[in-house]
């Protein structure tokens, strides 16, 4: 069990989500269930939380001031339509700057909360900033910000190869690989409870 702070939250989470053509198929299922996942565990623990959608540019599913389950907001129509992966590029820095822009918009109003990004995705980023300027981009923005990698993958080659991008660019403890979508909630959900345990002990 995890004790949640007293009075406003000061933990923000932002989903990101890889709408590329790569991700058709059984990882475009698995996205949207993984994505569905983290939004209901958020909502049920109370934190803040913001969705967004990346492949040749990024866009804004949920805001955090919006509801996620709150008809008129069509939310989760939003996930389905924004995880069709019809895009023809996977430009990970707009998704990463556009939330993490949304994240200090934040953070000015509560001077010690955290940022917590989640990115699920099944490979490297192929435009925008990729390689080690993708990785330096995400190293000057730790701190108040921390980012986590979730690598889908269908076979044992591409999964190797999906870590060793998300691993170069988020670090190997920062990355969790389910094998199939029967490990995608345990995994989800460690991942989150780690860095719920991590964020804890920062503040208190």
């Amino acid at each position: 069990q995890i004790e949640r702070p007293i009075g406003e939250p000061r933990l923000f989470i932002g989903l990101l989500v890889d709408n590329s053509g790569s991700m058709r198929g059984k990882k475009q299922e698995n996205a949207r269930k993984t994505m569905i996942f983290f939004a209901k565990v958020c909502r049920d623990m109370g934190i803040p939380f913001m969705a967004t959608s990346f492949g040749s540019d990024a866009n804004i599913i949920k805001q955090f001031k919006q509801d996620f389950d709150k008809p008129s907001e069509r939310i989760k129509p939003k996930i389905i339509d924004s995880t069709n992966a019809n895009e023809g590029s996977t430009n990970l820095h707009a998704g990463i700057k556009m939330t993490i822009e949304a994240m200090n918009e934040q953070r000015r109003r509560l001077r010690d909360s955290h940022g917590l990004i989640f990115v699920i995705t099944d490979g490297g980023a192929n435009a925008g900033l990729t390689g080690d300027a993708l990785k330096t981009y995400i190293e000057e923005n730790r701190g108040r910000l921390t980012f986590k990698g979730f690598g889908l993958s269908e076979g044992e080659g591409e999964r190797s190869a999906i870590q060793n991008y998300l691993n170069n660019y988020f670090g190997e403890s920062n990355c969790a690989y389910p094998v199939g979508f029967e490990d995608l909630p345990d995994e989800a959900f460690r991942l989150l409870r780690i860095n719920l345990i991590q964020f804890q002990r920062l503040l208190f």
